[in-house]
């Protein structure tokens, strides 16, 4: 492997706010979401809408495989419409999504479920490759990981927080402050 004298090391700084930090907010929220109601919706399909671990693990799987079959067609969308619609569409269908723990009949909890898991899959691809888009090159490894971390710190604060509010108000309340907070990621993503 060859080195490259002339790289620098990655500056914070010199990176252009408008475009990058932005979509960094996105995915602290985000994360505060998406991570926090993957870890609570198996309870909820087992304490409240008391499903067999079977059934549970189906609906789980029928949201990973939504998210995989929207992952298909979802690069090709983020060519055509541009990264950040995609980015925006999955936000706004994952705020649908988020109604999941206002309803207590299964089809429609499954239903709502695989909505967002394909909408989760087409704000992840819109988001990166928006990333990839409006980032310097040389750059682009270290704003990648901080990417993701942004998603991972955004789901460690977001669970204390959603664990305080199923303990104290339930499932409902979290359901609906989750509408919330994905309501307030679409804002923020429809001025990235």
């Amino acid at each position: 492997m060859s080195t490259n004298a002339s790289r620098q090391p990655f500056d914070p700084a010199a990176v252009n706010p408008g475009t990058v930090w932005p979509l960094f907010t996105v995915q602290f929220l985000s994360g505060a979401w998406i991570l926090t109601q993957m870890s609570f919706f198996p309870i909820y399909l087992e304490e409240v809408l008391r499903l067999t671990p079977f059934v549970l693990s189906a609906v789980v799987a029928g949201g990973q495989a939504a998210g995989m079959l929207a992952a298909l067609f979802g690069g090709g969308l983020s060519d055509t419409l541009g990264s950040k619609r995609v980015l925006v569409i999955g936000l706004a269908g994952g705020a649908g999504a988020a109604f999941v723990f206002q309803s207590e009949w299964p089809l429609l909890v499954a239903g709502l479920w695989m909505l967002g898991g394909a909408m989760g899959s087409l704000q992840t691809l819109g988001g990166s490759s928006y990333l990839t888009r409006a980032a310097d090159p040389q750059r682009l490894g270290v704003l990648a990981a901080l990417f993701a971390l942004c998603m991972t710190a955004g789901g460690a604060l977001g669970s204390p927080l959603a664990g305080w509010l199923l303990d104290t108000s339930g499932f409902r309340l979290y359901g609906l402050a989750g509408v919330g907070l994905v309501l307030i990621t679409l804002a923020l993503a429809m001025f990235v």
